[in-house]
């Protein structure tokens, strides 16, 4: 945004971020840990073009999709929704956005707190049913307050998955925990890629409504499929 009031170019913006990205890669390459082979039992596990990964981290991947999806549709749409469903007045559009932003970051400052109380597995599956009934309530109560509510229920509910998941993966025992990592990763962030141009795509046919309605059946399935791994403790 400060290179657009600055009447640059994308071009410009691109070959900024490029040489800064290369430059963190100069300075931080001799840093980085050679990674190690892992082995089961007395045999190496062989390099092959592509080998079926394991269950828990396919469910893994699919638990941070389902987050990842979530916070691309409130990042890119929770200000069209309070404009255009809640009809709250323009002084008040980004109060949705806002409010999610502040409940994902407290939330994010509370995780460790708050899987010491009660554990990764349990507060993974009270996340997965935050998200769905904050999503209930914005699509059931489409007024200001309501709508508010439910936003900040869904920030607190994504706050802590992305980084549970990425942990649990990162403990693998069969897997190196960098390709566990980059499975997880790369799939959860298809989450993040998909997730906006559908809630687009089911608000053109039907409304933002339905598309929300949608995002609240993966919070469920999240609660779902935390409970199928037996990794998450």
């Amino acid at each position: 945004m400060g290179l657009v009031k600055l009447h640059q170019v994308p071009f410009v913006h691109f070959c900024l971020i490029t040489s800064l990205v290369w430059l963190h890669i100069l300075l931080n390459f001799t840093y980085l840990v050679p990674s190690q082979q892992v082995t089961l039992g007395s045999s190496a596990l062989k390099r092959k073009f592509f080998t079926m990964p394991p269950r828990f981290l396919v469910h893994l991947g699919a638990i941070g999709f389902c987050s990842m999806a979530t916070e691309g549709a409130m990042f890119d749409w929770s200000g069209v929704y309070f404009k255009t469903i809640v009809k709250a007045p323009e002084a008040y559009v980004v109060l949705g956005y806002a409010s999610f932003m502040v409940m994902m970051a407290t939330g994010r400052f509370l995780g460790d707190t708050m899987i010491q109380r009660y554990g990764r597995k349990r507060w993974l599956q009270v996340s997965g049913l935050l998200v769905s009934t904050g999503m209930l309530v914005s699509v059931s109560f489409p007024l200001l307050v309501p709508a508010t509510f439910g936003f900040m229920l869904v920030g607190i509910g994504v706050s802590g998955i992305v980084p549970m998941v990425y942990s649990v993966a990162g403990q693998s025992k069969t897997v190196a925990p960098g390709m566990a990592l980059a499975l997880v990763s790369g799939v959860s962030y298809f989450g993040f890629l998909l997730g906006p141009p559908a809630i687009g795509y089911i608000s053109e046919v039907t409304n933002l409504q339905y598309s929300y309605a949608l995002i609240g059946c993966l919070g469920l399935l999240i609660t779902l499929l935390v409970a199928r791994v037996k990794a998450i403790h």
